[in-house]
């Protein structure tokens, strides 16, 4: 949870677990029915970490989809993810 911003909603923490602390900051912004969101991490490694994302809600169905940067090959490079998921929001 943070804070709103005008129109936008940021939100951000630190994490520590297995002696690694990472940082996230997010971002999102409501236009009707369509959400655009995006962030960044620090990760394990001190390496910045991107993702941008987007979503929409139609009465109680949600669908997000959303790319994110990470390192987690086993070389150490820079690799793409994408993510897509769907939401109920009961009334």
């Amino acid at each position: 949870v943070g804070p709103a911003l005008g129109a936008w909603f940021l939100t951000a923490d630190v994490t520590h677990s297995m002696d690694a602390t990472q940082a996230h900051l997010g971002v999102e912004r409501w236009i009707g029915w369509f959400a655009l969101r995006g962030g960044m991490r620090l990760d394990e490694e001190a390496n910045i970490q991107g993702g941008t994302g987007l979503g929409a809600r139609f009465g109680v169905i949600g669908a997000d989809l959303a790319l994110a940067t990470h390192n987690r090959h086993l070389n150490g490079e820079r690799g793409l993810e994408l993510a897509a998921g769907v939401s109920w929001y009961p009334k």
